[in-house]
């Protein structure tokens, strides 16, 4: 009997640890906030005297599509787990670990005992994944390249495959701001023509072509620009050669005119079709103000924004998710956390596959009629960057999976580089988190930039890295930018951002 009584007692204690810790916390809700990727991240905490309740994330301005999945993931794997060590959403590793830490000063608040704090979290034994191997298509990446790709595909009648490696869709486009170079549907609309603007279009007719190709743009330009005033348009000139001239001249005549052509001929078309994808619309700014952006070498941006055309839609929710949508209606497969390692050849020297491991090691191959690459560029690899550009960074705007090693894998299967060493340096990057600060920093039509002695040292309509370039000659490498309340009123600034202590 008395042993009987031990093994009863031994079970009870079991089951009791298992439901829950021991009575160690106060009952409450308890709130607890941590700097995350974008700003602040702030949760309320519910528990009881030995389990954790409930968790919400109560503030928040993550990514969406990147950062914000952590904040929908890691609150349920908290509670499930009954700890704070789980593991991070992989992309958004920054969100993760701010969440958890939000997490954590909130439980230290209620008296949490050191396991729920710090206590390892036993492997998930997720269901596993069935795939599909073969298709007509298979595509690389998942980000903007990738799924405009899939989309279109799909829409012919292909069978695609799209593969990404990381824990997310979306890539550099869902960390971007969206805002897409192209001239106006319906350029009666537009601003009116302002000396500033013939100065702009005089800094690319008017001065040394760097090419052949640039030269005879110019010309078509100069003709162009003098129909339209003779005809008596007031409002801004604009025109696909204009468009290319910028573009060339801006790259100086690096880059491939027939590609750089092909792109200003069909942006409009393409800003068009991204719009039949979904209820977005676009805000055409050269109708509402004359504003090229930091960068931009003209006033013919487009913002995503929601049905209404006013209200802001990140990029996710705007292009990445509603392709992704297509895709998937269609009968197309997506897989998430599949990582590219080596491209497939047939005899003939084709590429027809790729192999590739999941998320837990296991060794895959796809195979198909065609295979396209659109897995982004390598600026979140600090070597690859080094490699290519000989300079040495310690931040990036990219997202993680910025990483180019399937570049390198084309290069192994008899692929050609071009373009590898021109590398962009943003003057609106933060250089303690690589993110870009734009939303505080003004535009460039409206504010001017000066350096601590108060002088004004750069164009700030110029290429953005004549901008950067010149921010790094400045006394201490710092840059002011002025504006003034309109600019705020326009909403070119987000004064929930300003530092006004």
């Amino acid at each position: 009997m008395k042993n009987f009584s031990l093994k009863s007692l031994s079970l009870t204690i079991s089951l009791i640890c298992t439901a829950g810790y021991a009575s160690t916390m106060t009952p409450g809700t308890y709130t607890g906030t941590a700097t995350g990727r974008n700003g602040d991240v702030s949760v309320e905490v519910k528990v009881n005297n030995n389990k954790i309740e409930a968790i919400q994330v109560t503030k928040h301005s993550e990514t969406p599509g990147i950062g914000d999945l952590a904040v929908e993931a890691l609150p349920k794997a908290i509670m499930d787990a009954q700890k704070i060590n789980v593991d991070n959403v992989s992309g958004a590793s920054v969100t993760s670990r701010a969440l958890k830490s939000a997490a954590s000063k909130a439980l230290v608040k209620a008296g949490a005992p050191e396991e729920m704090l710090k206590g390892k979290v036993a492997p998930k034994d997720d269901k596993k994944v069935e795939y599909k191997k073969q298709a007509d298509v298979i595509i690389v990446g998942g980000g903007g390249a990738g799924m405009v790709a899939a989309a279109t595909a799909v829409g012919r009648g292909a069978h695609v495959i799209v593969l990404e490696k990381m824990a997310m869709l979306g890539g550099n486009t869902a960390r971007s701001e969206g805002n897409m170079s192209a001239m106006d549907p319906d350029p009666t609309k537009l601003q009116p023509m302002t000396q500033a603007m013939r100065d702009i279009l005089a800094k690319y007719t008017d001065t040394q072509p760097c090419s052949r190709e640039a030269a005879e743009l110019q010309k078509i330009v100069k003709k162009q620009l003098a129909e339209h005033d003779a005809a008596g348009k007031k409002y801004l000139f604009d025109s696909p050669e204009f468009f290319a001239l910028q573009t060339i001249m801006g790259g100086d005549c690096k880059n491939d005119p027939e590609l750089v052509k092909t792109m200003t001929a069909n942006a409009t078309e393409a800003m068009k079709w991204l719009d039949d994808q979904s209820d977005m619309t676009w805000f055409h700014v050269p109708r509402s103000w004359l504003d090229g952006g930091i960068g931009g070498l003209y006033p013919r941006g487009q913002w995503p924004r929601k049905a209404d055309g006013q209200t802001p839609i990140s990029t996710y929710d705007a292009y990445i998710k509603p392709l992704a949508q297509k895709v998937r209606n269609a009968g197309s497969h997506i897989y998430i956390s599949v990582k590219v390692t080596d491209l497939i050849k047939d005899k003939e020297g084709r590429i027809v596959g790729v192999r590739a491991l999941d998320k837990d090691g296991k060794e895959l191959t796809f195979t198909g009629k065609n295979v396209i690459l659109a897995s982004g560029g390598y600026g979140a690899n600090l070597a690859m960057v080094k490699k290519y550009n000989d300079i040495s960074v310690i931040a990036t705007s990219n997202q993680p999976g910025t990483t180019g090693e399937v570049i390198e894998e084309a290069v192994k299967a008899g692929a050609a580089l071009e373009g590898m060493k021109y590398i962009q340096i943003h003057p609106h990057g933060n250089p303690k988190n690589g993110e870009l600060e734009s939303a505080i920093a003004g535009r460039p039509l409206d504010t001017p930039y000066v350096n601590k002695n108060g002088f004004r040292f750069v164009d700030e309509t110029g290429r953005r890295d004549e901008i950067s370039h010149g921010i790094l000659k400045q006394p201490d490498q710092v840059v002011y930018a002025v504006y003034d309340e309109k600019t705020l009123e326009q909403k070119k600034v987000r004064r929930d951002l300003l530092d006004i202590a």
